[in-house]
């Protein structure tokens, strides 16, 4: 993979779509807009069987074995994007996972809208920037240079890993943009008081799995200087699916980004929320 950056700041707009409180991006993959989920849980990028026909791109004899967020394994096919284009910034020759097209059929959301994209922007492209994400604006901003004050709160296993605070304790919580609401593991069952047992329906790309979880009605934690205050948060039976339990607790979804700016910049080890 090659990475030809631009000189300035790159705005991206944010698509005019939307599935859930997840985010979207649309890069230019072989000239073609691509709409893709904004995915930093996807350890590679990912494309659909007929898009990666659709641009061109050439297969690859290498496969890879991958799993999802329900601990699925599967084998799937890689190919190579000689060009891939976000605003003015250039990826020449990165390589992708190819799965099914039914892969990214995950229904109806609350509002009635269907699955938009047609892959995942994953964390081997994410990580190589600085992204500043401004939902009111819109927009990404994506910069080479990092931020001017690393927070140093942001590392990487398996998983983007945030240094947070819960009741002034130092957590660790994997961060996955493409999964809507924050989950913890087993762990926190003995922590949190006034669990109540539910199923939960847990979906990944490429299949889903019904669980009995605990819900604990509210759960507050401390990002930076942000207070977030969260709700109805499942505590899983098990440590979180393809992570070291050592390492982080729990995975911070889309909920917690929700209707704020934020930054993950992976280059200066800071996350940062408003």
């Amino acid at each position: 993979m090659e990475v030809i950056y631009s000189d300035h700041s790159n705005i991206v707009p944010i698509p005019d779509c939307s599935f859930a409180n997840v985010f979207f991006i649309e890069p230019d993959i072989n000239g073609k807009p691509i709409m893709m989920l904004f995915d930093t849980g996807a350890g590679k990028t990912v494309l659909t069987e007929s898009d990666t026909v659709s641009v061109g791109a050439r297969i690859l004899e290498a496969g890879v074995r991958a799993g999802n967020n329900t601990g699925q394994i599967m084998d799937f096919g890689t190919a190579e994007i000689q060009n891939f284009k976000i605003g003015s910034v250039v990826i020449r020759n990165i390589q992708v996972i190819v799965v099914p097209d039914n892969f990214f059929e995950f229904g109806q959301d609350d509002t009635g809208k269907s699955f938009p994209a047609k892959g995942c922007l994953g964390w081997d492209i994410i990580s190589r920037f600085c992204w500043e994400i401004d939902p009111a604006n819109r927009s990404y901003g994506m910069k080479c240079e990092g931020s001017q004050k690393s927070l140093n709160n942001l590392t990487w296993d398996s998983f983007p890993i945030v240094s947070a605070k819960w009741e002034d304790e130092e957590i660790f919580l994997g961060f996955d943009s493409g999964l809507t609401e924050t989950m913890l593991d087993n762990s926190w069952q003995k922590r949190l008081q006034n669990l109540r047992n539910t199923k939960d329906i847990i979906v990944g790309i490429g299949g889903s799995a019904e669980e009995d979880v605990a819900v604990a009605d509210s759960f507050d934690l401390q990002i930076g200087n942000q207070t977030i205050s969260l709700s109805s948060i499942p505590v899983m039976q098990h440590a979180i699916v393809g992570a070291d339990s050592i390492k982080m607790s729990g995975l911070l979804g889309a909920d917690v980004v929700q209707g704020r700016k934020w930054v993950i910049d992976f280059p200066n080890n800071t996350f940062m929320i408003w």
